[in-house]
């Protein structure tokens, strides 16, 4: 297990993988209840927010880009939040508060209310709306590869590799169904957080809670923009398609029957009965040569005269 504690007065810790003695020194240190600890010791199912008289706590889903698997894959964060201390506990290696660590000690920020933070967070509601809010932006950046393949495949359309196109298309679809399995459930933690919070930190929680709820609203928002634009672009490509398709399709029913007379004549010449003209004439094979040839021609003509050429 790695932890790191950073801070002063208010306490930033954040766990990776955390298990036996680091789960006892948790429940010792915070008073958890031992249902948290069981949530802590692997992945859970749902995200969700429960509180307590000391402490909030709260299992955060977003997804990750897998480049082998070409979709997005589910991550979680835990977080246990007391008037003194934020808790972040990490699944995986993946480290994405590793921007945030460097800016942690930076220059002061501006909080959602107008005023300077102090070194980012002056109490621990702070300290919770910039870790969340650190979240929904590499959220964000993760639908960063989702838009510019979308935008890809518009500028492919009508070049002729619709086939081509369709795989990639698919590949699209799948990774934005498995970023809103993943991400469109987390809207009711941010409304279910709202709530719980405001009996936690109290009545001036409101407005950083409501910023986050807005915050992945505008999120999800864009998501089914790309979603739409998929959609759209599946549709023409779909369209396109079939015209080829089609195209093929009326060509090879043409040559089947414009080659028709040819056969029927070869199989009544090819005959062996008596009568069959034209068996003992010298020119009799190019004689027929020229009516295989008149017959596809005149084939022809009436196909373009009924515009199906």
């Amino acid at each position: 297990m790695e932890m790191e504690i950073i801070g002063g007065k208010i306490k930033w810790i954040d766990m990776v993988k955390p298990a036996g003695d680091d789960l006892e020194w948790l429940q010792k240190k915070f008073g958890l209840h031992p249902i948290v600890i069981d949530e802590l010791k692997n992945y859970s199912v749902h995200g969700r927010v429960e509180s307590s008289d000391g402490y909030l706590y709260l299992i955060y889903h977003f997804p990750i880009y897998d480049a082998s698997e070409k979709t997005s894959r589910r991550a979680e964060i835990d977080f246990i939040v007391t008037k003194k201390d934020v808790i972040s506990v990490r699944y995986d290696d993946t480290n994405v508060f590793g921007d945030f660590k460097k800016t942690f000690y930076g220059e002061p920020r501006r909080t959602i209310g107008g005023k300077s933070g102090k070194k980012f967070s002056s109490n621990t509601l702070e300290l919770t709306y910039n870790l969340l809010s650190h979240l929904i932006n590499f959220n964000q950046r993760q639908l960063n590869h989702i838009q510019e393949k979308t935008e890809s495949v518009g500028t492919e359309l009508f070049k002729g590799n619709e086939t081509e196109l369709l795989k990639k298309i698919s590949y699209i679809k799948r990774d934005l169904s498995e970023y809103q399995l993943i991400a469109k459930p987390q809207q009711h933690l941010f409304s279910s957080l709202i709530e719980r919070g405001k009996n936690f930190w109290g009545p001036h929680s409101k407005i950083y809670l409501e910023d986050l709820l807005g915050k992945y609203l505008k999120l999800l928002a864009r998501l089914e923009y790309h979603r739409e634009a998929i959609m759209d672009f599946e549709a023409t490509n779909n369209q396109l398609l079939n015209v080829r398709n089609n195209e093929v399709m009326k060509m090879f029913t043409i040559l089947a029957f414009s080659t028709f007379p040819m056969m029927l004549i070869a199989a009544l010449f090819a005959m062996r009965i008596d009568g069959v003209p034209l068996t003992d004439n010298p020119a009799g094979f190019w004689l027929v040569v020229g009516a295989m040839a008149t017959a596809v021609v005149c084939m022809l003509i009436f196909f373009k005269k009924k515009r199906w050429l």
